[in-house]
């Protein structure tokens, strides 16, 4: 008898911990599936790109969609998905037909670059019908930087940068007390030189430097349009002065008597140094960019006291 009793007052502690019938919550809100929505497309995409670009693109990639989130972080506390029944149907379509194409991909392709910005306008149709569309024009503009980053190099004209950098790269060696001449592409060094052929030009950080000064100017504005248009400017010129320091520094390896030298230089010219010398002009960029904005905003502050 006691363990009958026991085994109904177990049933009936059981059926007080599940929902009654007409209580069951939907799993999540529609703010909640959209951010879910938007979180799989990022990874999706960053995936993709580890999967078949160079490291150097899921960075940019990665700094994109962070930059896309940043412009729209201050209305995400209150974001509500409220989109026309159109606009739904549309950025549904438009995720399905990029997931559908992504899944298509089997070895690098420039669709790669082109997918994030379908992919954001989908999501911001989500939210929103599509005559309000330009309340995202920021993140969609950011989104398609990787757009820019596959076109943009195609302007640069490669032999002058290539002259150029070994200019700069050859002024840099005698200011440090090293005798380089240069002849053209090539930087000479006593005991011998590297010659700075069009792969090694920098156009690739040059683009990715006008990418991530694009992000921070939608993310970060600056209130003085002259300002914004120097730090615009400022971007190319950097990626070339850091850029020079690496071709100064592999002519400094293959001229010298460093144990090694020959790994070091493989290091700097084909493995991980490239990358370490565009996170330095990131990072060169995103102070000069932060410390700018710092003096702004202080300034504002001490004429509102």
């Amino acid at each position: 008898m006691e363990k009958f009793i026991m085994t109904i007052s177990m049933k009936s502690n059981i059926a007080a911990t599940l929902p009654r019938a007409g209580t069951i919550k939907l799993p999540a809100t529609p703010r909640e599936l959209w951010i879910w929505l938007a979180a799989i497309v990022v990874i999706n995409h960053l995936v993709l790109a580890y999967r078949m670009q160079s490291i150097d693109f899921v960075v940019l990639a990665a700094l994109t969609w962070g930059g896309a989130l940043l412009c729209i972080e201050d209305r995400l506390p209150d974001l509500k998905p409220e989109p026309s029944h159109l606009s739904l149907v549309l950025g549904g379509l438009l995720l399905v037909a990029c997931f559908w194409r992504s899944a298509q991909v089997f070895h690098p392709e420039p669709v790669i670059h082109l997918l994030a910005l379908p992919q954001a306008v989908g999501l911001a149709l989500l939210l929103v019908p599509i005559r309000q569309l330009l309340r995202f024009v920021a993140p969609l503009i950011v989104a398609g930087m990787l757009v820019v980053e596959l076109l943009l190099p195609e302007l640069i004209p490669l032999k002058a940068l290539s002259r150029l950098t070994a200019q700069v790269s050859g002024g840099m060696l005698n200011l440090t007390g090293f005798e380089a001449i240069v002849a053209a592409q090539q930087i000479w060094l006593p005991n011998g030189g590297v010659h700075v052929n069009n792969a090694c030009a920098g156009r690739e950080i040059i683009t990715q430097l006008i990418c991530v000064a694009t992000i921070f100017l939608l993310a970060f504005p600056l209130k003085q349009k002259g300002w914004r248009v120097t730090m615009l400017l400022l971007a190319p010129l950097m990626a070339i002065l850091v850029n020079a320091a690496r071709i100064a520094l592999l002519a400094w390896i293959n001229a010298s008597e460093l144990a090694k030298k020959d790994y070091w230089f493989k290091f700097m010219h084909e493995d991980d140094g490239s990358l370490i010398f565009g996170a330095i002009s990131v990072s060169l960029f995103a102070w000069s960019y932060l410390k700018l904005l710092d003096r702004q905003l202080v300034k504002k502050e001490a004429q509102d006291a």
